[in-house]
């Protein structure tokens, strides 16, 4: 017995779905496969009442959050279920939403169960379970960005031929893609290859800027312990493919908050909201920048941090052309443009966007003194005709109309 488990410590081979676990002298190493279909998962018979949602936040959030609150405000008889990894904050979920660990048997047998399949990111993580879209249902991806600048998918130079045919794998499996402008529905066609039928309907999740009162605002200032009238600016970068210096994201922020008194006026308080992609960099952030801030990181929703700021900031993250939605103030810090442009892309120049654009920390200054309300309030209306957006609020009213008549067998 001890002469077997010192020869499987040094040579052993598990099977992992769409991977072999090889163990050689205690150095596990992945040796890739094409994708196994887990066949007992389809013994289990479709449950024409169940919704199973995902997102790729790991949080109660985005496009599913405000997809699963129109079904909940409805009050429609349909069973829902999130799946979720471990230690996610569960705290924010409504107690009528099942939730369900991935990678357990009970989160492969409701997926596998489930009609309608709601997710805002790929199903890459499914495909690696042996979790495999069936034909009778129904796989509605609402991806996570609105008019984003940065490349995505097949179209940035980073991407590797394993993870294009994943992608290509997942895309052959959706049934609609929900966008919201003529900008979006371009992208669809490329990043997912011409798979889905795409509904020019809106992203749900933008309908909070359209729905919402002072009562809700207070309410989310006071879960992260704002005073009811400080003005907040967010600072908001996104990731870098690959290693980064963390110099990249060395926003003055005394220098900012002293611009911004100037002038708006105001009692200013500093918001940042690193990527999850970024999280690793958190303590380095918190040594380089120069001013006190409050850390949001972890904040489930970032639509509510978006409701909530007077001012957004960041760099070629997509929550900027959410927030314009509102249109207050937006402008860009990006001091590593050109790199980035070289690396990853971008879809258009970031001078061709309505906010102002910094790169180092001066023209930031010189960008908040000359800002002119009138002049970014056009060229924010000429940006979203440009790109033929059409948020109206009420896109979780379209796709959960679409769900009742998927789930009732109704012609769409």
């Amino acid at each position: 017995m001890d002469k077997m488990r010192l020869i499987n410590n040094l040579f052993s081979i598990e099977n992992a779905g769409n991977h072999l676990t090889v163990c050689i002298l205690g150095i596990k190493l992945k040796i890739r496969q094409k994708f196994k279909i887990n066949e007992k998962l389809y013994k289990y018979k479709i449950e024409n009442d169940k919704i199973f949602f995902n997102s790729f936040t790991n949080s109660y959030a985005c496009n599913p959050k405000y997809i699963a609150e129109e079904i909940l405000r409805r009050n429609l008889p349909y069973k829902i279920v999130w799946g979720v990894h471990k230690n996610t904050y569960l705290k924010d979920f409504p107690k009528e939403i099942k939730i369900v660990e991935s990678g357990t048997k009970e989160y492969l047998k409701e997926f596998a169960t489930s009609k309608i399949l709601v997710f805002n990111n790929r199903l890459r993580h499914e495909l690696d379970l042996g979790l495999y879209k069936k034909n009778e249902q129904i796989y509605i991806q609402t991806w996570h960005g609105s008019l984003g600048i940065k490349k995505t998918g097949v179209d940035t130079g980073v991407q590797t031929e394993n993870i294009k045919k994943d992608h290509m794998i997942d895309a052959q499996t959706i049934d609609y893609l929900t966008s919201n402008s003529t900008f979006t529905d371009n992208l669809f066609k490329t990043i997912f290859f011409n798979n889905g039928k795409i509904l020019k309907v809106g992203h749900p999740r933008n309908d909070i800027f359209f729905n919402l009162n002072k009562e809700k605002i207070q309410q989310i200032k006071e879960k992260i312990g704002l005073k009811p009238k400080q003005n907040v600016v967010m600072y908001a970068p996104t990731f870098r493919d690959g290693d980064c210096d963390i110099k990249i994201f060395s926003l003055d922020l005394i220098s900012l908050k002293n611009a911004l008194i100037k002038k708006f006026g105001g009692n200013w308080i500093v918001l940042t909201r690193l990527h999850p992609r970024l999280i690793k960099l958190k303590e380095k952030f918190e040594k380089t920048s120069n001013g006190e801030f409050t850390d949001v990181t972890i904040y489930p929703d970032m639509q509510e941090l978006l409701v909530i700021s007077d001012i957004v900031i960041t760099d070629y993250s997509s929550c900027i052309y959410d927030f314009m939605l509102t249109r207050k103030p937006g402008f860009i810090f990006a001091t590593d443009v050109e790199k980035y442009n070289n690396t990853r892309g971008l879809y258009y120049p970031l001078e061709s966007t309505p906010f102002p654009v910094a790169r180092n920390n001066d023209e930031m200054i010189k960008n908040i003194e000359n800002f002119d309300e009138n002049k970014y309030k056009a060229d924010v209306e000429s940006f979203l005709k440009e790109k033929g957006c059409m948020e109206d609020g009420n896109a979780s009213k379209r796709v959960v109309d679409l769900i009742e008549k998927i789930i009732e067998g109704k012609k769409i």
